[in-house]
């Protein structure tokens, strides 16, 4: 957890922090033998706890041990990282093959006529059967409460169910105080909407009374626990048996159709399974929950609510493509239930034709021809699918620019995990000029020696951070570039041998700059 600008952690344990510090009267002894200490306090809806250990890790040793361990792991990613690199590239330059290869396809009627092309690369753009767009309703999802709302035709639909509920969240800072390290646990409260159960009870603020206090603030002093029923009510998505595009089945791409065109709901009155909080008539002539009647009476909110007459608050509210179970005020244990479907009618493929015969005609993965470091696997596969009526051209020519993108993305990823692995691989540089730094810091008690002995420490830390990425960068990049360049000299000679000659280049006249740069030192 990092804090943020705004959070004040003045109240921390300073490193004299012992069990008979008056300032922190509400410590409670830990159970961690070497004595640690545990103060709290309470900040709106947030209850931290602060607790004083002593990190064994912080030994010279361990600080040693854990450097060379950091040290094998950079080595290990940046060899990884270069074998990762020549993969891409290769890969990269089979699919381009397959590619253009399956520019060569054959088009096919949308009514079946493929007859003699049986084992060939076919295309077709075609609307979608029949079949494959059955019509849905709220029963499909187990609302049947909610009949008469929508009455869809779609090859796929989703129900989003989400409940608003108290949430509890924790996280954990570090500080160090002098020798000591200051552990800050911090509980935070409040409501959201989640599409899955909270259990309530594993909250610390049952066990803890800062802890209560700060749920109060961040859930209504009215929370007891989240609702475990949802009546019945889950998210889930119903879709078509079979993908039929024209006469073609094409099942194994339904997944790749996705579910995100909002549903509008017919407005009526509906009855949920699952009752908003209870509202009843006050003095005034209008309807509150226990939360207010408590937030306005106070230590009579118990028996002015025994008295009010009960309101019923079961009554569905429609918003579009939402149904909302509390029609006024939202409080905990409301639920909104959201409704999408699939907007495709029509869509394209390029394939091979697998089977000629029967109603249906079966597709599969083609196999572009093997060539030069490509004469097999799934990188020489073409099994192009899209949303739409799309030309053949126009599908390959997504297909590469998809290819494309992750191509350049994993670049990415893999020059940077070399640089992060020669990094690693240098961390006990760093680790030593950190213990020298930590060895300074020790004087920081006598007066202004102390201080430049302090300061002395931090900029030998900070250098040798700096030459250690330098040093990184000046080798993990220049390596992930010569790998590529040698991967292109096998499948993209025309490419690669230039690139290739221009780094050798590079490289010679970066040594002798270095190699003029020690003689004029050596000469002065």
């Amino acid at each position: 957890m990092e804090p943020g600008p705004e959070e004040d952690f003045s109240w921390l344990p300073g490193p004299d922090f012992n069990l008979n510090q008056p300032q922190f009267p509400n410590y409670r002894k830990s159970h961690i033998d070497w004595g640690a200490a545990m103060a709290g306090r309470v900040d709106g809806s947030t209850y931290q706890e602060a607790r004083v250990v002593h990190d064994g890790g912080d030994s010279v040793l361990g600080k040693l041990c854990g450097s060379l361990c950091c040290s094998l792991l950079g080595l290990a990613m940046y060899f990884g990282a270069l074998i990762s690199l020549v993969h891409n590239e290769t890969s990269t330059v089979c699919v381009q093959r397959a590619l253009q290869a399956a520019r060569g396809n054959r088009q096919v009627d949308c009514d079946g006529d493929v007859a003699g092309d049986e084992g060939k690369l076919i295309y077709l753009s075609c609307p979608l059967a029949a079949e494959s767009l059955p019509r849905h309703s709220p029963r499909d999802f187990g609302a049947a409460w909610l009949q008469g709302a929508f009455d869809e035709e779609a090859v796929k639909m989703r129900q989003e169910v989400t409940m608003l509920q108290c949430v509890e969240e924790k996280r954990s800072e570090r500080q160090k105080q002098g020798d000591k390290t200051v552990q800050v646990d911090s509980w935070t409260y409040s409501m959201e909407w989640k599409k899955e159960p909270v259990n309530s009870d594993l909250f610390k603020a049952w066990t803890n009374g800062g802890a209560k206090e700060a749920l109060s603030q961040g859930c209504g002093r009215s929370f007891q626990r989240n609702p475990k029923s949802w009546g019945g009510l889950t998210s889930k998505s119903v879709q078509a048996p079979s993908l039929m595009v024209g006469k073609f089945d094409l099942t194994r791409h339904l997944g790749k159709l996705s579910a995100s065109t909002p549903v509008q709901l017919t407005a009526g009155r509906y009855q949920g399974p699952v009752h908003g909080p209870e509202r009843r008539v006050a003095k005034d002539g209008s309807a509150y929950t226990w939360s207010d009647f408590l937030e306005y009476y106070g230590d009579r909110a118990e028996r002015e609510w025994r008295q009010a007459e009960k309101v019923a608050s079961d009554d569905i509210a429609i918003e579009g493509n939402t149904a909302r179970t509390c029609s006024g005020v939202e409080e905990i244990g409301c639920m909104r239930i959201s409704y999408f479907k699939s907007s495709a009618t029509e869509a394209s493929h390029i394939g091979e034709l697998r089977s000629a015969r029967g109603r249906k005609l079966a597709t599969r993965p083609w196999m572009a021809p093997p060539s030069w470091l490509c004469s097999g696997g799934s990188y020489n596969e073409v099994d192009l699918f899209a949303e739409g009526l799309l030309s053949d051209q126009e599908l390959i020519s997504d297909a590469e620019s998809e290819n494309m993108s992750s191509t350049w993305l994993l670049r990415a990823v893999g020059i940077c995990l070399c640089i992060g692995g020669v990094v690693m691989f240098l961390n006990p540089l760093q680790t030593l000029a950190n213990l020298v730094d930590q060895f300074f810091s020790w004087f920081r008690s006598i007066p202004v020696l102390g201080w430049l002995l302090d300061t002395l420490g931090d900029a030998v830390a900070l250098a040798v951070g700096c030459a250690i990425f330098g040093v990184s960068v000046g080798i993990g990049l220049p390596s992930a570039l010569i790998v590529m360049s040698i991967s292109w000299c096998a499948v993209r000679p025309l490419l690669g041998i230039p690139m290739l000659l221009a780094l050798c280049m590079a490289l010679k006249s970066l040594f002798r700059m270095a190699e003029k740069g020690k003689g004029k030192r050596k000469v002065a």
